[in-house]
């Protein structure tokens, strides 16, 4: 919780209800936290079916924009965002690294540099990095340490590339092995989810590119106030998590991102090949829809059994690597995501305030893929024909350099010296929701340990977080 705090900077005023609330936020950290800056009428629809689902079936009198790390989890919410005062994302670099640029003089940011692989001495200990820069080959050495954080995919990619990983998979590919390690890529994880919809809404309260563009005041209001449509995320009116299986003791295994964004708002243009879906079937299924306003709902699977894997299929850094999620592959999750979308259609058809919006899944077309499995919406070998077919990734993958297998509690990359990863590829098992704060919390931490290593003051509330025993011994400096 502490690295959690020190990152955040809540932007909204507090009220003297909330000050019990307070212990849940950080005001001094860099990464800006705020409220939704637009929401579409309808939510206020879902905040009475949250509050509903929320008393009924969670835990009693919790507030509907409640704090979702209030140590209730469960339950649907206006979910918090990380957006500037101008309505856009806040990144990492724009919140910790670009503030820093003209200020720091020990801080260098190099832009289109391709990192090949870490270059290690006959001792094993990382001592230069080589890295493709227009071009060109360069090795900038390190004085202390390399830390990696090319993420769940860039960061095995660069150790397998480095000699580190499964020593026969290496060798095949000349690649001289400097750890036998065949845990590097493998245990890839992800959140899963399908674009469950669209639920057809007969009023014109969504999102619509179409109105935005014969509207220019819209454009207008985002680019001089940050404010209106423009400012809607994937998660804008609602965010949900249900616990379904109450006999472990792990948190909730279903996420639901609910927003008046219909996927076909484009009318067909570029949104398919963003998702990777080929366009003949996606005019076929949302065709017939093309600018009617419509809500989608993102069921999501948040702890998955099915693990995938990563490896090379070259020498060459500049060939991608092969990237298998295999998705499903373990039946429970297939089983999970039915079960999520079954969950959502039932609490939708039970409730009579939607019904003036209309609110309803069009009975024509089915996916086309799964004409034949089934054409009504309650059977369930046609959701899992849906879900395999109509398959999206989080954009959440993690655990392919995993802490315990790939390396230690602090970090250290097993079997050599001076090398550290930093990024979401070191969880062991996927969070129980989106992966951005824990991976700010990982480096958060992560800084920590490395200026303790090597004897550098670290922030008095963290102090009691990071081990003291590895201290290095300023003869080693």
């Amino acid at each position: 919780m502490p690295y959690f705090l020190r990152a955040e900077n809540y932007q909204e005023k507090y009220n003297n209800s909330d000050k019990e609330r307070t212990q849940f936020y950080g005001r001094n950290g860099e990464l800006p936290i705020r409220d939704s800056l637009h929401l579409s009428p309808l939510a206020k629809v879902l905040q009475k079916i949250a509050e509903k689902q929320n008393k009924t079936d969670i835990h009693g009198e919790q507030d509907y924009e409640d704090n979702l790390n209030d140590g209730f989890l469960d339950g649907f919410r206006i979910p918090r965002l990380n957006i500037d005062a101008f309505g856009k994302r806040a990144d990492t670099y724009s919140s910790f690294l670009k503030p820093e640029e003209t200020k720091r003089k020990n801080l260098a940011i190099a832009t289109h540099v391709q990192a090949n692989r870490i270059i290690f001495d006959d001792k094993k200990q990382a001592r230069a990095v080589e890295v493709n820069w227009f071009g060109r080959k360069y090795s900038p050495r390190c004085r202390k340490e390399v830390v990696l954080s090319a993420g769940t995919i860039g960061s095995p990619f660069i150790l397998l590339h480095s000699g580190i990983g499964p020593a026969l998979q290496l060798k095949r590919l000349d690649i001289e092995p400097i750890v036998d390690n065949p845990e590097v890529g493998e245990n890839l994880q992800d959140h899963v989810t399908t674009l469950l919809g669209p639920f057809l809404i007969n009023k014109p309260i969504t999102f619509s590119l179409a109105r935005l563009m014969v509207n220019p005041f819209k454009i207008w209001e985002y680019i001089i106030n940050g404010t209106g449509p423009l400012t809607t995320t994937v998660a804008g009116d609602s965010i949900g998590f249900i616990k379904t299986n109450k006999s472990d003791n792990l948190g909730p295994d279903i996420q639901y991102h609910i927003n008046g964004v219909a996927p076909y708002s484009d009318f067909g243009a570029f949104f398919h090949k963003i998702f990777g879906f080929e366009g003949d079937w996606w005019k076929e299924f949302y065709g017939p829809h093309y600018a009617q306003d419509a809500v989608t709902i993102l069921p999501i699977v948040l702890h998955p059994q099915s693990r995938g894997r990563l490896w090379l299929q070259s020498s060459s850094p500049d060939d991608p690597p092969y990237i298998d999620p295999k998705y499903y592959s373990h039946p429970q999750d297939i089983q999970t995501m039915i079960k999520a979308i079954k969950l959502i259609l039932e609490m939708i058809e039970n409730t009579p305030e939607l019904k003036k919006f209309g609110f309803e899944l069009p009975a024509e077309p089915v996916l086309p893929m799964c004409q034949n499995n089934s054409s009504t919406h309650k059977d369930d070998n046609y959701w899992e024909c849906f879900a395999r077919h109509l398959t999206m990734s989080m954009y959440h993958p993690t655990g392919t350099c995993a802490m315990g297998k790939v390396v230690d509690n602090e970090l250290k990359v097993i079997g050599v010296d001076n090398l550290r990863i930093v990024d979401a590829s070191v969880m062991p098992e996927i969070t129980s929701g989106n992966t951005n704060a824990p991976v700010i919390m990982i480096a958060e931490k992560a800084s920590d340990m490395i200026r303790n290593y090597w004897g550098l003051p670290i922030l008095n509330e963290a102090k009691q977080h990071v081990t003291r025993n590895t201290t290095k011994k300023k003869d080693e400096l």
